[in-house]
């Protein structure tokens, strides 16, 4: 479970950066990539969750940081969830900019 969230910890670092990376290059592809990104998180975050189970019914002694991981878990899946809605406005960012330029070549 520790690897779940080390992963979960690299991919939401990856999507923050690709979100910043489109915004500064002004790239709607780099953004609607980071949405791909999000789905692996999702994943993890409810796989974690048998993993853990598992792990609890063997060492029942071991149940608050379990739950800890869990709640970890949990946030890093939100986190992952906030990169993608930074993604979606930069996509309507660079969209409503494209057609605030094109209005005026008219």
């Amino acid at each position: 479970s520790g690897l779940v969230g080390s992963e979960m910890c690299i991919r939401d670092r990856a999507m923050m950066l690709q979100a910043e990376n489109a915004l500064i290059e002004e790239k709607s592809s780099e953004a609607i990539a980071v949405f791909n990104k999000d789905n692996r998180v999702d994943e993890l975050n409810h796989a974690a969750v048998p993993i853990i189970a598992e792990y609890l019914q063997q060492f029942p002694e071991r149940a608050i940081e379990c739950l800890n991981l869990i709640s970890i878990i949990r946030r890093l899946e939100r986190i992952g969830d906030h990169c993608n809605n930074i993604a979606e406005e930069i996509v309507f960012y660079l969209d409503a900019k494209i057609l605030k330029h094109a209005g005026k070549r008219s």
